[in-house]
């Protein structure tokens, strides 16, 4: 799997609705505080584990409502981005970013629906089911998530486990599966939800002289003064940008779980 399909994986996972599978009135209540989220910023730390190899590595996560995720990589300085309906990948040290046009699938509707109301497309792509928590004071049931496709061109991973944090409504760790033998885990902490966050914190920035490719097409560099996207939404005044919604919530400090 290569990493952007990774992250894809990932944000589809982070953002993906759960109403439709839960009625409780406990639950219920959970999903309200969770699709409350206007602005989100949490740290992570990825474990990459196949035969004989483990790769580590940490960095940030920003949700920007409406359908906007970005992750940055601290080492190697790589972001990605995942905005409406493209994927973005900006590579600091290659100088430059690959953007490629999302397919109108279900699978690309993943990855905001945790934060919409509209769920029929999604759920034509994907089947869930739950595990009992570990500790049901502190985590929602564990969710699994498994394509419905049995084509290998079009799974973005075999099955995932999600750990969901009561306290802020949001997943303190992510496995995917790729295979048997491969698997990327996602531990998660330090959420701020409905901060105030600065236009840079929120979009994606690149410096002048970055090769930019959209579709495997070479569209040139970057001008003077770099490039911001999405394009539309710069905020000319460079003001911070303020968000309504719920109280700013922020986690503890998660322990590491580990499943199958």
């Amino acid at each position: 799997m290569s990493s952007i399909a990774t992250v894809i994986g990932y944000a589809a996972c982070m953002l993906f609705p759960l109403a439709q599978v839960d009625s409780s009135e406990g639950f219920q209540t959970f999903l309200d505080q969770r699709n409350a989220v206007d602005t989100l910023t949490a740290r992570f730390h990825q474990e990459t584990i196949s035969p004989g190899e483990l790769i580590e590595s940490d960095g940030s996560l920003v949700y920007v409502n409406p359908k906007r995720i970005l992750f940055r990589y601290d080492d190697p300085p790589i972001s990605y981005m995942i905005d409406a309906k493209r994927n973005y990948e900006f590579d600091e040290e290659m100088e430059q970013l690959l953007v490629y046009d999302l397919e109108g699938g279900p699978e690309a509707e993943a990855f905001f629906l945790g934060f919409e109301n509209n769920k029929t497309k999604v759920l034509e792509a994907y089947n869930i089911s739950f595990e009992p928590s570990e500790d049901p004071t502190l985590y929602a049931p564990t969710v699994v998530l498994t394509p419905k496709t049995e084509d290998p061109e079009e799974m973005l991973f075999e099955r995932v486990y999600m750990k969901m944090n009561l306290k802020n409504s949001m997943p303190s760790q992510i496995i995917i599966i790729n295979d048997e033998e491969n698997k990327v885990v996602f531990n998660i902490d330090q959420f701020q939800i409905n901060k105030p966050i600065a236009p840079d914190v929120g979009q994606l920035s690149i410096p002048e002289g970055t090769e930019i490719i959209i579709n495997d097409e070479s569209v040139g560099q970057a001008g003077e003064g770099g490039k911001t996207y999405p394009e539309s939404e710069s905020n000319a005044n460079g003001d911070t940008q303020f968000t309504s919604g719920s109280e700013l919530v922020d986690s503890e400090p998660l322990e590491k779980v580990s499943k199958p």
